[in-house]
């Protein structure tokens, strides 16, 4: 699991940085990032 955060945060930056600062998707990436490990059909417990 460890590995598996490391390899998405390794790309998560990769891509913050083919981002304008400032842009909606930079925010996202930087500030929402947990949304990133979020099945899209969970269901809130």
């Amino acid at each position: 699991m460890q590995e598996f955060n490391r390899r998405l945060t390794e790309v998560r930056i990769r891509t913050m940085k083919g981002t304008l600062k400032g842009s909606d998707e930079y925010y996202l990436l930087k500030h929402q990032n947990h949304l990133l490990g979020v099945k899209p059909n969970a269901k809130e417990a």
